[in-house]
């Protein structure tokens, strides 16, 4: 029986001291392009993140795998909270506002949304087979 217990001692202290963990509390995104009349692309990203969470960037970057055309910037149109209305365990009834900066946010649950929109581009040749990519992310910092 000791030796059980000695085991399980030693297998939870594997599972659960782990090094440094992380959590930005971006909640997801989208990307999509509009094709003008001029053969031009416009390019919109929507960013949403839980306001306990990171800010949401001044402005981004898509990365792309078309030749000539790395990356497109994307400057930041419009910012919207978009919590659910309804009464909050604090009793609000009206969730509020996300709070500016990195969290402080006592009710969980609220949710923000960033709009960006990039200058006309022209994307030259003809996707490949396997299609072009457009991304973005956030590499989190230790």
């Amino acid at each position: 029986m000791k030796r059980i217990l000695v085991l399980l001692f030693l297998l939870s202290g594997l599972l659960f001291s782990s090094g440094n963990l992380f959590a930005s509390h971006g909640m997801g995104g989208e990307i999509t392009w509009t094709c003008l009349p001029t053969g031009q692309f416009v390019f919109k990203m929507k960013f949403y993140r839980d306001c306990n969470g990171i800010p949401g960037p001044a402005n981004i970057t898509i990365t792309t795998n078309v030749p000539g055309v790395p990356n497109i910037a994307c400057n930041l149109v419009t910012q919207n909270d978009i919590s659910p209305n309804g009464t909050a365990s604090n009793g609000v009834t009206q969730c509020p506002n996300c709070p500016a900066g990195n969290g402080g946010n006592p009710i969980p649950g609220l949710v923000e949304e960033f709009i960006y929109q990039s200058a006309p581009v022209n994307l030259p040749g003809i996707p490949p087979a396997t299609g072009w990519t457009f991304s973005w992310g956030r590499v989190l910092q230790k």
